[in-house]
């Protein structure tokens, strides 16, 4: 009788550590997944606090090691620009407003912010802004674009994501071109815009692999072919619908 009373007490105290330390298991994993949740958002709006202390100057750009992050800002006609590119996690974008800086874009960035530009993009006489992301590996860089709306607000504009974007002013369009490899095609395309948005109106494909060169309008969303040229020395791809070198 004696063995069976001491049996189930060690049963019992070996049932109740067991609880214990489950429950102690759970909580531990409950901290940590907290502790990591704190410490991602920390991080961010450390590099927003790291931000505010050079929007003083009139242009700065500040890399993190191993290329986790960037920080950048410069003067545009509506204001200062400031941005915290947090390397395949986020982007925000913050503008001076009012002598407050906002954050007025915040998008996921699956990418490395490698360069920035201003640039009048519609025509407008305001200050446009581009986020250039990494190099892929024929060196053409994705580039992340923000409109300026009429008070100078800038916007975030994903369709607008055009490899080597460009603002004709002569002939009022938004041009756009692509190298590829030397077995893939380099394009070119011609944009106009319809309001706050635009619509393809022309574009040309050079093939490498075969030397082809094919030319085309788009009218109504339907593509319709130029002309065709076999062999690429008829037609110089630099200079066929606008010049590349006028695009930069």
């Amino acid at each position: 009788m004696v063995n069976q009373y001491f049996s189930k007490q060690l049963l019992l105290a070996y049932f109740l550590g067991y609880l214990a330390c489950s429950c102690q298991s759970n909580s531990n994993e409950q901290t940590v997944k907290s502790t990591v949740v704190v410490q991602a958002a920390l991080s961010e709006k450390a590099l927003t606090d790291s931000l505010r202390k050079y929007m003083h100057l009139e242009e700065f750009i500040s890399r993190g090691d191993s290329a986790r992050y960037v920080l950048y800002g410069e003067n545009s006609d509506a204001g200062k620009i400031g941005v915290v590119a947090i390397t395949d996690s986020a982007l925000l974008l913050f503008q001076a407003v009012h002598s407050k800086l906002l954050l007025t874009n915040r998008f996921p960035f699956t990418d490395y912010a490698s360069d920035f530009k201003k640039d009048d993009l519609n025509g407008d006489g305001k200050d446009d802004f581009i986020v250039y992301g990494y190099a892929n590996m024929h060196g053409q860089r994705m580039p992340y674009v923000f409109i300026s709306d009429r008070i100078g607000i800038l916007h975030y504009r994903p369709k607008l994501s055009l490899y080597n974007i460009n603002y004709d002013w002569n002939k009022r369009e938004l041009h756009s071109f692509y190298f590829g490899g030397v077995n893939s095609v380099h394009s070119k395309e011609i944009y106009r815009w319809c309001g706050d948005s635009i619509e393809q109106t022309a574009g040309l494909e050079y093939n490498m692999e075969n030397g082809e060169i094919e030319v085309y309008k788009i009218r109504k969303g339907k593509r319709y072919q130029r002309k065709l040229y076999h062999n690429h020395n008829e037609i110089v791809f630099d200079t066929a619908l606008f010049k590349i070198e006028d695009s930069y």
